[in-house]
């Protein structure tokens, strides 16, 4: 008998444990709400040295070669998400364009934009806020050193992040082992109190 089993189901009991206030460069960001390149989304890493005409700091995804990084165009200055950086074509730009005094004073970290434009890339909602920076426990998974989305439910089935397992005979002792990553993105602690298996024919699954 042969099974396809393509969901893994983790239920993960989180409590804040602590609040900071956040810093005008923080050490990470977390980025969601990207529908293309879905990968973009994720944990975002504080670099060392900087990027652009403006010498800020930048971020790097902490799997994917994407970043967050500040850049003049047009005589104007942008927060940008992209795989590079060139910004005469960007996956995502801040909606404010504002000369560098400006820029400095307003928006010296890029969690403080409140909306993104989609240039070479996709999201559900126009407009909406792409970057934040929780000052509470964040999750970021993944499989592969693939982001798995959370709600983007065609990003479920892939052998691309793990989530989609294939046949396996459970007559036998043949097994498939898949190996998740969990990242916490805020400034507090994540305590993680149980992870469980659910759904259809959780019994055939086992975690360590």
């Amino acid at each position: 008998m042969y099974l396809k089993k393509y969901f893994l189901s983790l239920f993960l009991l989180l409590s804040v444990v602590a609040s900071h206030a956040a810093t005008t460069t923080p050490d990470s960001l977390y980025v969601s709400g990207i529908d293309t390149p879905a990968a973009a989304n994720g944990i975002y890493i504080k670099q060392s040295g900087t990027k652009g005409s403006l010498s800020y700091p930048y971020w790097k995804h902490v799997s994917q070669a994407y970043y967050v990084y500040a850049d003049e165009f047009g005589g104007k200055y942008y927060w940008n998400i992209d795989n590079d950086f060139d910004d005469a074509a960007v996956f995502f730009y801040s909606s404010s364009n504002l000369g560098q005094d400006a820029f400095t004073a307003n928006l010296y970290s890029p969690e403080l934009e409140t909306n993104y434009i989609a240039d070479k890339g996709a999201e559900t909602v126009a407009g909406v806020t792409i970057i934040k920076y929780s000052v509470t426990p964040e999750i970021s998974l993944s499989g592969n050193s693939n982001s798995i989305t959370d709600g983007a439910t065609s990003t479920w089935t892939s052998f691309n992040n793990y989530t989609k397992f294939g046949s396996v005979d459970t007559t036998s002792s043949t097994s498939v082992t898949r190996t998740y990553t969990i990242l916490n993105s805020g400034l507090t602690a994540l305590t993680i109190s149980s992870v469980a298996l659910s759904g259809t024919n959780a019994d055939q699954f086992s975690k360590t």
